[in-house]
């Protein structure tokens, strides 16, 4: 029970108690001033209320629009790809052997990898063609390939009887892209030093 303290009378509850005070105890500057009080409360809460439903307006439109815009932004592949291409790599008329995983993992990234197969997988959708070239591939499971070396070998060491130079052959064919080739389904890769 709620009691008035100025003629001792009994309320259920505070809001009837205050009710009661600003009716029958208070002089007019002290009702206007708690009316002017309670508009504020009204406001703030409104105000509070508008904004939070305005993140959220904002966060479900930000969301639907990064969500369709990915959908339909220009890719590489026109959706997900799984290519091999095989590898090999000759330093000074040496064949070397790349890195093999244990087991059935792999080494590299999800979209670009190798398994202990010995192929270069690209699994996934490409969205950058940047994201898949041999220096890429190299890079990721952890070797040193760029258009002047090739793992410790730089162009200009000594290879046998000379000085060598990093080489690139797709399929048979001599290719002068080096780092920069984009590997493609069914490809067969020759780096060499020599």
């Amino acid at each position: 029970m709620f009691k008035c303290e100025r003629c001792n009378k009994e309320f259920d509850s505070k809001n009837a108690l205050d009710m009661h005070n600003l009716a029958k105890h208070m002089n007019k500057e002290e009702r206007k001033e708690i009316k002017s009080l309670r508009v504020k409360s009204k406001k703030n809460k409104k105000i509070f209320m508008y904004l939070v439903i305005g993140i959220l307006f904002l966060g479900v439109a930000y969301g639907g629009y990064s969500l369709f815009s990915n959908s339909y932004k220009e890719s590489y592949t026109k959706g997900v790809v799984h290519w091999h291409a095989t590898i090999s790599v000759f330093t000074c008329g040496e064949e070397i052997d790349m890195p093999t995983p244990f087991g059935d993992d792999h080494i590299g990234s999800p979209l670009l990898h190798t398994h202990s197969d010995k192929l270069i997988h690209v699994e996934g959708k490409v969205w950058k063609k940047e994201d898949i070239t041999l220096g890429k591939y190299f890079e990721v499971i952890g070797l040193k390939f760029t258009d002047e070396q090739i793992l410790n070998y730089k162009n200009g060491d000594l290879c046998g009887d000379g000085p060598g130079e990093v080489k690139l052959w797709v399929n048979e064919e001599e290719n002068f892209e080096l780092s920069n080739y984009v590997i493609k389904d069914d490809d067969e890769y020759k780096l060499r030093f020599e």
